[in-house]
């Protein structure tokens, strides 16, 4: 039973190490950026910020959806990046934690995203090819 409660405490250990790396690599890449956010994060606002002006201009009502997906990411997207030079270190540690609790939601919203961005293709390419 001991040898269990080891291996257990072990297991605790390790993930509590590897939450940590990747909390102190993502402050770093915060701090380190001089837009205040990690570049796939920035990758993302890109995309997000694309597909919703396409969806926009589509003016079709089945696009709000991918729209509001759009506009969900970015607001996230926003909130994490970091916003005063005030004490820098400590601010990139406190965004990095919001950004590993935050990064499950984000990829799913931009895998949903995707999706959307793929039916739009797939739709404007059948339009497309209508065209005379």
């Amino acid at each position: 039973m001991a040898e269990l409660a080891a291996l257990s405490l072990a297991g605790n250990i390790i993930q509590f190490v590897d939450f940590g790396l990747r909390l102190f690599s993502e402050a770093k890449g915060i701090y380190d950026s001089t837009q205040g956010t990690p570049k796939r994060s920035l990758e993302l606002e890109i995309v997000a910020t694309d597909l919703r002006i396409l969806t926009k201009n589509l003016q079709s009502t089945t696009q709000l959806r991918p729209r509001n997906l759009a506009n969900e990411l970015l607001k996230i997207l926003d909130d994490l990046k970091l916003k005063g030079l005030y004490n820098k270190k400590w601010e990139s540690f406190k965004q990095a934690l919001k950004h590993v609790r935050k990064e499950d939601k984000i990829q799913k919203l931009a895998s949903r995203l995707g999706l959307f961005q793929n039916q739009i293709c797939i739709r404007l390419t059948a339009l497309l090819r209508r065209v005379p």
